[in-house]
């Protein structure tokens, strides 16, 4: 898929680095439930290009976070990020198996933000993404084919979260 391809991971990086309007709920609903005086950590499933750690980091300068993602040319560009914005002190990438730690996550994100918030589209999709990792298509399809859906709901169909939500249904449909 093209999570390992370079072409497709440099430039959904650059694509998705120019729309952090998009992370600004999840930041907003952090920062009425957090002391950012206080030091924590952030674990983030799935971060793809690494902006929202980024962006949280930057948010909360007394924060570390680590951030998984089964793909390490994801992991490797997230790392590229978070040095070229100066936070890789404080931010850490790394390769894990995401499926065995989001699917847990799933009916709580259901529960807590509801079935169709921004953050359940990404956990569903990322969900998605794990399941494909690993050669499972059939089972990865449903949880893509949501994606596509709730994307174009919430943002419509030009929008960057739209075009990967249909491109990764089209690459697992191709497969």
């Amino acid at each position: 898929p093209g999570f390992d391809e370079p072409g497709f991971v440099a430039e959904y990086s650059a694509q998705t680095g120019k729309y952090p309007v998009e992370f600004q709920p999840v930041l907003d609903f952090l920062a009425r439930h957090l002391d950012s005086a206080q030091p924590f950590e952030v674990l983030e499933i799935g971060p793809g290009p690494g902006w929202m750690s980024i962006l949280f980091a930057k948010a909360y300068t007394a924060a570390r976070v680590t951030g998984i993602d089964v793909s390490p040319a994801f992991v490797e560009i997230a790392r590229e990020n978070s040095r070229r914005e100066g936070v890789a002190d404080r931010v850490t990438f790394a390769v894990a198996d995401a499926e065995r730690l989001l699917a847990p996550q799933l009916p709580i994100a259901e529960r807590v933000f509801g079935p169709e918030h921004p953050l359940t589209m990404r956990l569903v999709s990322n969900l998605g993404g794990a399941i494909r990792q690993q050669d499972r298509n059939e089972e990865a399809r449903p949880y893509y084919e949501r994606a596509l859906a709730l994307a174009t709901k919430l943002y419509g169909p030009g929008n960057i979260s739209t075009v990967v939500a249909e491109s990764n249904l089209s690459l697992l449909l191709r497969d």
